[in-house]
This record gives structure tokens, C-alpha cells and sequence, in this order.
């Protein structure tokens, strides 16, 4: 099935799901565990009803059932706490859903990665399933949780592969490590000046190691965006399982581009969103809305 056809029925699932989403919600009681209401008063309730998407009523459970009327879905928390939702304070969503389309390089407790021969089997494994010839890149990676407590060297990740470029982008994003072929294709060698405000690692002899700072990094950070409809909605669609999975009901995209921007409302209005964004528009981008 081709691309073109691929992303025709992305959009008609999704106005489907519009369709779904816009369709008025009956009542729902939440009871059966400790509801935390963070009201002034700090009540911890014993039930909790919703009529569509807001909380109508918060209280016993007997008023709770007599605002119902008879007339409600009942969810058993089986003693669990129920809690309002968190809050992402800062955050570029739906960048958590990246890891659906780069290798997972975080250390544990996030992920599983502890040492450079770690990131370097990660990686292999990455590549095998990757297009030929593309960059192949993994992200999330810490230095300073790694068992030899130092940045991946070209060395390093020539073990990954030679024939093609190989990046790793660090957790804070930051900084980036490169393969020999990496370099090659950003044109970096012993002769490259560190661009303004980046750094190109190098050796005593002045040869780049592959580890690349801030704005040296950037073409490796380029890696990351696609325009491609697909990993779009692979990347949407994770990062919506782990905000939700984690109980955040409001994220943050700072610093977001017009491209994004467009595509997160177009997301958003077809339902495939399913918690709420505040939205800070890049510098490129505030100048178009302001124009």
C-alpha cells in the first residue's frame, strides 16, 4: 500500500474519529477508592460524577448516585486513588513520542541502556530495521550514567556501522555523537572551524572524536524531523500513550514550529489528541502569526 493511500485513510479515520469524539458523552461515576479533589477545602470524596468531558459533582456517594438519578456508567476503582490530572510544566510534546522512530538510548529507570556496548547492540539492532542508507539515530543517551561515565566516540560507533551515518543525541539535547561516516557527511574534519555557538570535539592531533556540541549537533538534531505523514502519527500516537500512561491531562510544545503547529491543530480537532496543549510558538513562527 503506498504512502499516498496510507495517509487518505489516516484522514478519514480520523474525521470518523471527530465523529466520535464530538458525540455528547453520558453520565459517569467514578467510586469504590479515595477521590482526591485538591478543592480548597482538600476533601478526599467518596465519589466523583462527570456528565461529556467536565466533573459535575464531587461528594457521597449517596448524592452522587442521586444526581445520577439512575442514569449513569459506574467505574469501580477498586481502591485505588483517584487524583486530578498532572500537569507537564515543561515540555516539547510530542517529542516523548520520538522513541517510536529512533532507538530508546535512556538509562534505567527510563530505559534499559548502561554502557557504551549497550547503545552500540541498541543501535544494531535500530539499524537492521531502519532504510538503508539513512542516518540512524538514537536518543536519550547519559554519559554520566553510563558505566565508563564518558561521551561515545566515531570510534565507538563505527562497531554500529561504516557505511552509513550513525548519530546519538544525548538526553539533555544538547550535544550529539557521530560515526567516521557521520562526520563525512557533515563535512566536519580537522580543519573545520567549531561553528558559532558549537563546539567540534577533537583529539590531540585536532581530528573531530565524533562528539558534537550544541550547535555543532544540529544536523544531527535534523534527524529527527520528518515530514513524512507517517511517523507522524507514529510519533503522535506514542507520545500520547505515555503521557496518558503517566496521568498527565495537560502538555506543553515549546518552542514549536509553524509545520508543527498546523499539524497538532489539524490533530487536535480530529481527536487524535486526546489531552489538552498550551501551545509556545517558536520565534519564526510567532513572526508569521504576528504578520
Amino acid at each position: 500500500m503506498n504512502r499516498t493511500r496510507i495517509a487518505v485513510i489516516v484522514v478519514l479515520a480520523g474525521v470518523f474519529a471527530l465523529w466520535l469524539w464530538d458525540r455528547p458523552p453520558g453520565r459517569v461515576i467514578y467510586q469504590g477508592g479515595p477521590i482526591i479533589t485538591m478543592d480548597p477545602q482538600r476533601r478526599v470524596v467518596e465519589a466523583l460524577g462527570t456528565q461529556g468531558d467536565r466533573i459535575a459533582i464531587v461528594g457521597s456517594l449517596e448524592e452522587v448516585e442521586a444526581w445520577a438519578n439512575g442514569n449513569a456508567t459506574t467505574v469501580d476503582l477498586a481502591g485505588q486513588t483517584l487524583v486530578p490530572g498532572f500537569i507537564d510544566a515543561h515540555g516539547h510534546f510530542p517529542g516523548e513520542g520520538i522513541y517510536a522512530v529512533v532507538a530508546d538510548l535512556n538509562a534505567p529507570p527510563i530505559g534499559e541502556v548502561e554502557t557504551i556496548d549497550g547503545i552500540v547492540e541498541t543501535m544494531r539492532a535500530h539499524a537492521a530495521s531502519s532504510d538503508e542508507g539513512e542516518w540512524v539515530i538514537g536518543m536519550g543517551y547519559d554519559d554520566s550514567l553510563l558505566a565508563e561515565k564518558r561521551h561515545p566516540t566515531r570510534e565507538d560507533l563505527d562497531r554500529i556501522a561504516t557505511d552509513r551515518p550513525v548519530g546519538i543525541i544525548h538526553v539533555s539535547g544538547h550535544l550529539a555523537s557521530v560515526n567516521s561516516r557521520g562526520l563525512e557527511e557533515m563535512g566536519y574534519d580537522a580543519e573545520t572551524p567549531d561553528p558559532e555557538g558549537g563546539v567540534i570535539q577533537r583529539d590531540s592531533s585536532g581530528v573531530p572524536t565524533g562528539v558534537l556540541e550544541e550547535t555543532a549537533a544540529e544536523p544531527v538534531m535534523a534527524g529527527l524531523t520528518s515530514s513524512d505523514l507517517m511517523d507522524f502519527v507514529a510519533i503522535l500516537r506514542e507520545a500520547d500513550r505515555r503521557y496518558t500512561s503517566s496521568g498527565t491531562t495537560t502538555a506543553q510544545s515549546g518552542y514549536t514550529t509553524a509545520e508543527l503547529m498546523t499539524g497538532l491543530n489539524l490533530s487536535s480537532r480530529l481527536g487524535l489528541i486526546p489531552i489538552r496543549l498550551v501551545v509556545w510558538p517558536g520565534k519564526e513562527a510567532a513572526d508569521q502569526m504576528l504578520a
